[in-house]
């Protein structure tokens, strides 16, 4: 019955997931600490990113520890790729 749980696809999809998810409550943290908005636009996006990277390093390498990692960098490394992209 939920043997589409067993993926490996799917697992690291969750990882990627977990691991931006994990970054972003830190953010959300902060910034409530520090009295400022909270951009739920730019949280739900980088939460899809982290999942959409996860299931990329599935496809590369099955293993979950690696996409919960790389989903921790997701943003990290999406902003630095555009900063480059743009020259700045």
């Amino acid at each position: 019955m939920l043997e589409w749980m067993n993926n490996p696809l799917f697992v690291n999809c969750m990882a990627g997931g977990l691991g931006q998810l994990t970054r972003s409550l830190l953010g959300v943290k902060k910034a409530i600490d520090e009295h400022q908005d909270i951009n739920v636009k730019q949280l739900v996006s980088s939460i899809f990113e982290g999942f959409v990277v996860g299931l990329f390093v599935g496809i590369f390498a099955p293993d979950w520890r690696f996409a919960f990692t790389t989903g921790l960098a997701a943003t990290d490394v999406t902003e630095s790729l555009i900063k480059v992209i743009k020259g700045g």
